[in-house]
């Protein structure tokens, strides 16, 4: 008589056994997918950013210029037509980015045709077209959306304008002295409440004398018009532009308060939305109110630094259109030199 032989069955210890070195494995290999993927998002940032750089040469070969960082001075008001008007920045409403202006350069000719410079970003009337700025800048521009940036949660109250991973570099300006009496961002002045020409513009003489002279490659419209051989220190050695992600923390805006992670966007003239500066050592994410440090707050607070979310640095654009990842290591004085245009003092090389 034949008798059947038992089958063989993992007993529950070698079960056990085998669950734990696949769980080990996975363990093991769950970091190096991670790296992996930071790698290419840092690759792919890197490269949109050198698009922007190679969009700012596009612009300058056209227009002989480069573009300005925007017309909005200083504050959250100023580019009206009334403020521009004053200026003699000419009769249209501008407060705009450079972002806005390189969008020919991006292959993104449609939008650019379709978006009014003379409107506000968030205008609904139609511009012609069939399109508003509205509608425009409801659309992403992939360029300019960093994958390894978080984006904030859909909040109107906190975040109206479209978001961007990117800010154009205004070299080492701050304010000068203390901005406690200030309203908003800027001191305390009324262009609108002047009888005449000539007492509004010396309210913008006044504004002017408060904040330092933009150094770098990339400055406002009431700077006048930069040409690359301005940038006297060698544009291989000059910020562009560079990575500034919502992740800003401990600032608390709205109604009721909320944590708000940044301001960063390709449609509006302002620090902290489309220019950055080097004031402050890169990736310093916690922000400060004025309040907090009226005499020092565009040397303190990160809504005014370059920042990601890449450990040991950010990626930025050189104005000789390369793009190259700077380590947070690099000392101050030698990260302010890289981000003014015309610095006497020799550039760092190694960063």
């Amino acid at each position: 008589m034949r008798l059947d032989r038992p089958r063989g069955a993992f007993t529950l210890i070698e079960l056990l056994v085998v669950i734990a070195i696949i769980a080990v494995l996975i363990g093991l290999l769950i970091p190096a997918v991670q790296k992996v993927r930071e790698a290419a998002a840092r690759m792919s940032s890197q490269n949109n950013l050198k698009q922007i750089g190679l969009a700012v040469h596009g612009y300058h070969a056209a227009q002989s210029t480069l573009p300005s960082i925007g017309y909005a001075v200083h504050g959250p008001s100023n580019g009206s037509q009334v403020n521009v008007t004053d200026e003699d920045l000419g009769d249209t409403y501008q407060l705009y980015s450079a972002f806005i202006e390189i969008l020919p350069y991006l292959e993104q000719d449609a939008l650019a045709k379709n978006y009014a410079q003379n409107k506000p970003y968030n205008d609904a009337t139609d511009n012609g077209g069939g399109m508003s700025n509205a509608d425009v800048t409801k659309l992403p521009v992939k360029t300019y959306l960093s994958p390894a940036m978080p984006l904030p949660p859909a909040d109107p109250g906190l975040y109206s304008a479209p978001f961007s991973s990117y800010a154009f570099c205004r070299g080492n300006f701050r304010a000068v002295g203390d901005t406690a009496t200030w309203t908003a961002t800027v001191p305390d002045f009324s262009p609108h409440g002047a009888t005449d020409d000539a007492s509004r513009r010396a309210k913008w003489a006044t504004l002017k004398a408060s904040f330092t002279p933009d150094d770098g490659m990339m400055v406002s419209a009431h700077c006048g018009k930069l040409r690359m051989t301005d940038v006297t220190k060698g544009l291989s050695h000059t910020l562009l532009a560079g990575e500034m992600y919502y992740t800003l923390t401990g600032w608390m805006s709205g109604t009721p308060a909320r944590p708000k992670l940044g301001s960063t966007s390709w449609v509006l003239g302002h620090p902290g939305f489309s220019h950055a500066t080097t004031n402050m050592p890169m990736n310093t994410h916690a922000y400060f109110a004025r309040s907090a440090d009226a005499a020092n707050w565009f040397n303190t607070s990160g809504y005014f630094a370059f920042r990601s979310t890449f450990a040991g640095g950010c990626n930025f654009a050189f104005g000789d259109g390369s793009a190259k990842f700077v380590r947070e290591t690099i000392p101050l004085s030698g990260y302010r030199v890289l981000g003014s245009r015309n610095s006497s003092e020799i550039p760092p090389s190694d960063y």
